[in-house]
């Protein structure tokens, strides 16, 4: 829960100011036949009780429950507010719906990729797949989390073997599942927190989970409440089971790094970008470590390759329809700490992946109630 800060007034106003500012990105992303159409609402903040937000049509007004705003992440904010946009865009746009959250109102969803149960009584759409159960049926991600249960091992050879079968088996489900005339169908979720300035080990360990996790990642706008303007935070994509795990490693990997910088700096004169260095050093040595990692199943390895091509296309082709437009991001090189680096590279390559991945991860649901 988010402490209530003592100016309520000025906190009032860097929420609003962030709701209205959310509100120009969402319309301005739109697509070009349908921008324009929208009059920005009013804001307001209430004290309301069984509604997490409501659009006001007669009133041209968007209403936002305080309890929200105080006791959620703002990437939950930010999802209750494009939900009660998709309201306002089924109003204004596409002519209003007999049916409160009939087809008029998913076709707006589909439009402005809002969750259409993001007021509904189910946990936020970001932490659904996060902390949702694997199916008693999906062996082979049950398998997957057993593993990593079991690479707590104090034997480290035999901590090692577990998550090399771990990933064995990530490959595995997602080769079955492509091969399988099962329809694949995508989620997206925003992990992390957003900033306005994202750190470079950040960049990093989303290629790392691009690359080895089978998501797409995407930094998207989204408001910072700290410094009150907008900034950007991480968005990953893939099934769910994919999401889960790659968000698991994303929290995994900070923890990692955070623990292993402060036993590091212990006594030493050091700052942000020498941490920087340090976790770029370890995220390449995970990544040295994932390659090189037993080959425990030499079939699965071998059809990999065939996957990676053939999912990369039907997922990216789920971004494309997402995001109009994507463009990449170019960092300047410059000058790295060696001793920091070679010091997170050699914790990197003696980091073992562990732990289950399920609701236990100690993060907590937020349950959504609203109209039905």
């Amino acid at each position: 829960m988010k402490p209530i800060p003592e100016d309520v007034s000025a906190f009032t106003k860097r929420i609003l100011h962030g709701l209205a500012l959310e509100w120009d990105i969402i319309e301005r992303s739109l697509r070009k036949e349908y921008r324009g159409f929208m009059k920005k609402p009013g804001f307001e903040l209430r004290d309301l009780q069984r509604l997490w937000a409501m659009w006001d049509g007669s009133l041209k007004m968007i209403i936002v429950s305080r309890r929200l705003v105080q006791e959620c992440p703002w990437k939950t904010v930010r999802e209750v507010l494009l939900h009660e946009i998709a309201h306002q865009f089924t109003d204004e746009v596409l002519g209003g719906d007999h049916v409160p959250h009939g087809n008029t109102f998913k076709r707006a969803c589909a439009i402005l990729n809002a969750d259409p149960a993001a007021s509904g009584s189910l946990p936020s759409l970001y932490e659904r797949p996060a902390e949702g159960e694997y199916d008693d049926n999906d062996r082979i991600m049950l398998r997957v989390r057993k593993l990593l249960s079991m690479a707590q091992s104090n034997s480290r050879n035999e901590a090692e073997v577990a998550m090399a079968k771990a990933h064995d088996y990530i490959a595995k489900y997602n080769i079955d599942l492509l091969e399988s005339a099962k329809q694949m169908s995508y989620c997206s979720m925003c992990i992390g927190a957003p900033a306005r300035r994202q750190p470079r080990d950040g960049y990093a360990i989303s290629a790392l989970l691009r690359d080895y996790y089978y998501v797409e990642t995407v930094y998207v706008p989204m408001f910072v409440l700290e410094v009150s303007a907008m900034g950007k935070i991480l968005e990953i994509s893939g099934t769910v089971e994919n999401v889960k795990m790659a968000d698991y490693v994303y929290g995994f990997l900070v923890r990692v790094i955070d623990e292993q910088w402060a036993a590091f700096s212990v006594g030493k004169r050091t700052g942000r970008a020498q941490k920087t260095d340090f976790a770029l050093g370890l995220i390449k040595g995970f990544r040295e470590k994932l390659d090189a990692r037993p080959k425990v199943s030499t079939e699965c390895n071998i059809r990999r390759v065939s996957l990676v091509k053939t999912e990369d296309a039907r997922l990216r082709a789920y971004i494309r329809e997402r995001y109009s437009s994507l463009r990449g991001i170019c960092r300047r090189g410059r000058r790295v700490d060696a001793v920091a680096h070679d010091a997170g590279f050699k914790a990197g390559l003696a980091t073992i992946l562990h732990k289950p991945v399920d609701s236990r991860s100690g993060r907590a649901i937020h349950q959504l109630e609203g109209r039905n």
